[in-house]
């Protein structure tokens, strides 16, 4: 997930005449058409806007042919991800810096250096959703619906990323139904339906938002276990990883942890990859630790995707 913007928030003004296609603003947010409705849509949906007009958010998304949930919430302080009800991840600034697995806390150790100049902005909107193609747009209410269909060339891409790639046969197509609200656009609820060449569709995912909300006893509870782990006082341990040993970019990042904390060994460039090791050589592979109670010094090797 990545940040950051601010829009204005106004009041829209008009309405919907029949065959119209276009949603009458105010002088500052522009009249929403088929033409722009996408990316006007995609701007209100950056989480900065959501938190600096809103105080905070929480977003559900429920993938319906996997029987499973993604939670979401942030404020001005942090942002929480519960995936499928067995991780949680808790964000600042920007970061993953701390999470769960089970009954298993985990500290995130970083093993090369923040790009200050990385692009930052997290939407509910993927660079994909400007490709859609806008086939209604209609006032309902306090509310905008904004009905599109995927290109069909991005149907089973779109259901691969989201873990439903077994459910495409050629010639399926996805049509989405966003929902948004009428005074800042910012999305209320989507709805995402695949449709079969031979007539049939079966609604695949949902995702809902709520505004204002206080911030929730699961939140809040990682949020203190974060704390106690960052005073790390009592019985800790130490964990150290050297990156590109042997080489002129070595270097070592080391983190103090609660002795029962795991540790999750993390890289900002996502364009990248590293492989562990217990020996300075880079020859005995790291396993997997079950014992977290002790010091541990590991090794890494960081290569790129692109080499592969």
């Amino acid at each position: 997930m990545k940040k950051r913007m601010i829009i204005v928030t106004v009041l829209i003004m008009g309405t919907l005449a029949s065959g119209c296609v276009g949603v009458q603003a105010s002088d500052i947010l522009p009249e929403l058409t088929k033409d722009n409705a996408l990316e006007q849509m995609m701007k209100a949906g950056e989480t900065d806007s959501l938190v600096s007009n809103h105080k905070s958010y929480e977003a559900t998304c429920e993938y319906i042919l996997q029987n499973t949930k993604v939670y979401d919430y942030e404020d001005s302080e942090v942002m929480y991800v519960d995936m499928y009800g067995t991780t949680q991840m808790l964000y600042k600034d920007g970061e993953l810096k701390y999470g769960k697995e089970g009954d298993e806390y985990l500290s995130c150790l970083y093993i090369d250096e923040a790009d200050g100049d990385a692009d930052d902005l997290i939407s509910f909107y993927t660079d994909e959703t400007i490709e859609e193609e806008v086939t209604d747009l209609k006032e309902d209410g306090d509310t905008i619906i904004i009905q599109t269909k995927v290109p069909e060339e991005l149907t089973q891409s779109a259901l691969n990323s989201q873990g439903d790639g077994e459910s495409y046969t050629e010639g399926d197509w996805i049509f989405m139904k966003y929902v948004v609200a009428s005074d800042d656009y910012r999305p209320l609820k989507h709805t995402q339906i695949l449709n079969h060449k031979d007539g049939t569709s079966e609604e695949i995912s949902k995702m809902e938002f709520s505004y204002g909300v206080d911030r929730p006893e699961d939140v809040a509870d990682l949020c203190e276990k974060y704390e106690e782990a960052e005073k790390a006082e009592g019985d800790v341990r130490n964990v150290t990883v050297t990156a590109a040993p042997g080489t002129e970019q070595e270097k070592d990042y080391a983190i103090t942890v609660p002795a029962d904390n795991h540790v999750w060994i993390m890289l900002h460039d996502d364009s990248s990859y590293y492989t562990l090791y217990t020996d300075k050589e880079c020859k005995e592979l790291h396993e997997p630790e079950e014992d977290v109670t002790g010091d541990t010094h590991l090794y890494a090797e960081i290569e790129s995707y692109e080499e592969l």
